[in-house]
């Protein structure tokens, strides 16, 4: 039985909660790491935290696409 604010993960399958944080990967160009890190200090924050913005932003923009829970 999945608890309040508990979905299944559409592809693993296990239960997760929304805001359990969950390891991702991606691939960047040498030169894009390099300059994103750059900024991301110099404006002290952390490039995990500017990525996670960046996803929170684009579901935010687009969440209208996403099919009905």
């Amino acid at each position: 039985m999945l608890r309040q604010g508990q979905k299944k993960d559409p592809v693993a399958g296990r239960k997760i909660r929304d805001e359990e944080m969950v390891r991702c990967g991606y691939y960047l160009t040498a030169g894009e790491q390099r300059q994103f890190k750059l900024l991301a200090i110099s404006n002290g924050h952390s490039m995990t935290e500017l990525l996670r913005q960046a996803v929170q932003d684009y579901i935010r923009i687009h969440k209208h696409k996403l099919p009905n829970d």
